[in-house]
């Protein structure tokens, strides 16, 4: 079974489906909030080569802090954040684009 990964494109939280070209929408796991993706089912393929069970998702621990990094980004087209980039690379970027961070 293929990992998962929780990734932010555009201000947005989804996942890329590891079977085809397709990608959803996902609600990041936090208290109080009604719907949290735990798992990730593709609208498109349906997760066939997955025998059509939804896959665990994998969220990185520094959720709280990517979301604030990239929410003083004033254009959403440059909120993006991809696993395996470093919370030091997201403050570089912004430190070269002179983004306010938001605290």
């Amino acid at each position: 079974m293929p990992d998962v990964y929780a990734e932010v494109n555009h201000g947005r939280w989804l996942v890329r489906c590891p079977y085809c070209l397709g990608a959803e929408l996902v609600y990041p796991p936090e208290p109080g909030r009604r719907r949290a993706e735990k798992t990730f089912f593709c609208r498109s393929c349906k997760n066939q080569s997955n025998g059509g069970r939804p896959l665990p998702v994998t969220w990185p621990e520094e959720m709280n802090e990517i979301e604030n990094i990239l929410a003083g980004r004033p254009n959403a087209a440059n909120r993006n954040w991809r696993p395996g980039e470093s919370l030091a690379l997201l403050h570089a970027e912004n430190i070269e684009h002179r983004v306010i961070e938001w605290r």
